[in-house]
């Protein structure tokens, strides 16, 4: 299913704030060329024997000679990859190392795929939810319809009104942002707090009270201040650029 991108009509189905082709204009314009690089989507007809590949393996072909990088599994005969060196010979075997698939005269096929990107971006934008849904100024325009925090009601930024069926240009460049991190490390990755003293029987452990709870984007939080409540925000722990 293709990515659905609120345009401002608070839509019940809405994923992301902004498109693929929106965000790729955007990372382009800044030299951001992870975002950009070519991913295409490489189809079997024979899986693997034995495990299946994963992300960042390298698949070879036994008689091309050339690879291509395993971005994500989308299936057993379906596969995300990226850095292909060359054209693969039809009928070949690939394998990673470890499991090999020989594959029948019509295969293995590639075409360039925007799946990953939006995976990419339907993260981010969950992430924001998850982020900012108790600070955004306002309202949601439809809270009862839509899926995302934008549209909103009662936004003001430089002391004018934010028109209740518009998502702020800030608001799509910081899904965008995210979505470029989401393509190398999870946004809200677990995190285990730095232990300063441990007591055995009965167990006691005290935990560092400087160590990050969750990490921070400053970069993201600056871009989206101006939409957020006074005094919304929360103590800050590990910042990332």
């Amino acid at each position: 299913m293709s990515l659905e991108v609120e345009l401002g009509t608070g839509s019940a189905t809405a994923e992301s704030y902004i498109s693929v082709a929106d965000a790729t204009t955007y990372h382009a314009a800044r030299g951001n060329y992870g975002w950009y690089e070519v991913i295409e989507l490489m189809t079997l007809d024979v899986a693997p024997a034995g495990a299946a590949w994963t992300k960042g393996d390298t698949i070879t072909g036994a008689t091309s000679g050339k690879t291509c990088e395993v971005v994500e599994m989308i299936t057993a005969l379906t596969y995300l990859v990226k850095s292909r060196s060359g054209t693969f010979t039809l009928g070949e075997v690939l394998s990673n190392g470890t499991s090999s698939a020989d594959q029948g005269a019509a295969n293995p096929v590639f075409a360039e795929s925007d799946l990953f990107r939006e995976e990419c971006l339907r993260k981010a934008t969950e992430y924001m939810i998850q982020t900012y849904r108790d600070r955004w100024q306002g309202y949601r325009t439809y809270p009862l319809v839509q899926a995302l925090d934008w549209p909103r009601n009662g936004v003001v930024v430089d002391w004018a009104g934010v028109d209740s069926d518009e998502v702020p240009t800030e608001v799509k460049r910081a899904c965008a942002e995210l979505a470029l991190k989401v393509m190398s490390a999870e946004l809200s990755p677990d995190l285990t707090r730095g232990i300063v003293r441990e007591k055995i029987g009965p167990l006691e452990t005290e935990y560092d009270k400087a160590s990050p709870e969750r990490t921070r984007y400053s970069a993201i939080e600056a871009m989206l201040r101006p939409f957020l409540r006074p005094g919304g925000g929360i103590s800050m722990g590990l910042i990332r650029a």
